[in-house]
């Protein structure tokens, strides 16, 4: 939403679990990672990759010039296209604690 948090709620009683500040921008799009990671990203030209389960973000991917405006999540990749014009694959190894980095960024895809 416009004030950068990610709402987490559950759907058996209807209650928030979590409230978690992701940015102090706006959240302009959101991608299912996998069953507990969720990707996130708007105004601030950064995505977030928030643990649902844990109420927390775990790793910031940095590469666009401009706000991001959509996301999704196919086949061990993260899809992100922003104002600067581009479109860029993340690929998305095994998320574990254990991990420094998550993601490589991979050259742009032309226009």
């Amino acid at each position: 939403g416009e004030d950068g948090h990610v709402g987490v709620f559950d759907s058996m009683n209807g209650a928030l679990k979590h409230r978690i500040e992701v940015t102090t921008g706006k959240i302009f799009t959101v991608a299912r990672v996998d069953s507990q990671r969720v990707a996130v990203a708007g105004s601030d030209n950064s995505i977030r990759i928030v643990n649902t389960d844990a109420g927390k973000v775990e790793h910031r991917l940095e590469g666009h010039q401009g706000s991001i405006a959509s996301l999704a999540s196919s086949g061990g990749r993260l899809f992100s296209g922003g104002y600067d014009a581009t479109l860029k694959r993340w690929s998305i190894g095994e998320l574990s604690q254990s991990q420094q980095r998550i993601a490589e960024v991979e050259p742009s895809i032309d226009r």
